[in-house]
């Protein structure tokens, strides 16, 4: 899962991002993983496999990048 990289773009530009990421061999599996809703609470949800809702929680400790 190395070399991952998520964008947030607003949703007109969800296509023709898409579209330019798709046109190099390395996005060719590019794809919208999710949208932003305004919403009472400041919270990051997913939608689980079962169709659940799951609340992703904030990372403890440093933020530092993970090496291998």
């Amino acid at each position: 899962n190395e070399g991952k990289i998520l964008l947030v773009v607003t949703p007109a530009d969800a296509k023709s991002v898409i579209e330019i990421l798709r046109s190099d061999p390395y996005g060719k599996d590019a794809s919208v993983a999710g949208y932003v809703k305004e919403t009472r609470g400041k919270t990051v949800e997913m939608k689980t496999t079962a169709g659940g809702t799951r609340i992703l929680n904030q990372l403890s400790g440093l933020q530092l990048p993970r090496i291998c």
